[in-house]
Formats: C-alpha cells, sequence, structure tokens
C-alpha cells in the first residue's frame, strides 16, 4: 500500500524528485559496495534534510489553519500541509527502501546504466509548479501571521 502511495506522489510534478531520481537510480545501479555505500550515505543525508524541512513546511500549514483567515486561505493552508505530510512520508520510504535495499543485496550490475534524466518541459513544469505553491503559500502565510 505505501509503495502505491509513493509511486502516486512520485508521479506529481514536484521539484525535489530532479535531485532525488538520478542519486536513486545511480545507488541501484552501482557496480561494487564501496560506490554503493557512498550513494547510500548522500541519499541518506539528501532524504533525511527533506523530510526534515517538508517537516516544517507542513508544521506552518498546520499553524496557518489556526489563524483569523477567511475560508478559501484555510484551504490553501490545510493542502500546504497535506502536500508537505505526503511528500515526507514518501522522502521516508524511500530511505527505508534503500536500507533494505543496502543491507540484503549482495549483487551488482555489471554494467552500469546512465540516468537518462527529465525532459525540459518536466523540469520547467517542476520548477512553476514547486515554486507556485510556494509563493502561493507565503504571500498566504505572510498576510495572517
Amino acid at each position: 500500500m505505501i509503495k502505491s502511495f509513493a509511486k502516486m506522489i512520485g508521479k506529481l510534478p514536484f521539484s525535489g524528485k530532479m535531485s532525488i531520481a538520478p542519486l536513486i537510480f545511480n545507488f541501484y545501479n552501482s557496480t561494487n559496495s564501496i560506490d554503493r555505500k557512498k550513494s547510500y550515505f548522500i541519499i541518506a543525508g539528501l532524504l533525511s534534510a527533506f523530510v526534515l524541512f517538508h517537516g516544517v513546511q507542513a508544521q506552518m500549514g498546520i499553524k496557518g489553519l489556526g489563524y483569523n483567515a477567511p475560508m478559501i486561505l484555510k484551504i490553501v493552508f490545510g493542502f500546504y500541509a497535506c502536500v508537505n505530510v505526503c511528500v515526507s512520508l514518501t522522502q521516508f520510504y524511500l530511505f527505508v527502501r534503500c536500507t533494505h535495499f543496502l543491507l540484503t543485496s549482495k549483487t551488482y550490475p555489471k554494467i552500469k546504466r546512465d540516468w537518462k534524466g527529465h525532459t525540459d518541459k518536466q523540469k520547467v513544469l517542476m520548477a512553476v509548479v514547486t515554486l507556485g505553491g510556494q509563493i502561493i503559500f507565503l504571500i498566504c502565510y505572510l498576510s495572517y501571521s
């Protein structure tokens, strides 16, 4: 169930996956244990920071629900909190999945594949959605805090 949830969140155009996806791809395609461990610690650090920052953002959204603001702004605050909680849960799941793979997988690919990356249109969409959401939230949050 959590795997399906993580896949659903992964399909949404959030810019964090521009940094997470290639790291996880390289981790799973590492050809030796040293590269795999190095990749793991980079991923673990990044995901930990992302979970922390998204947790703080979710907390800000929850705090915004307590403001004496119009209903439309309370919807913005609630949606923002919900999205950040969902993203945090997905990132925590990715951390657990990578940890499990590191500890259990003893096989390594013989040929390292290359990360194909996101298209320019995908990058623009991710940037617009993420920055647009942040700007809308901050304008609403700062005007009523």
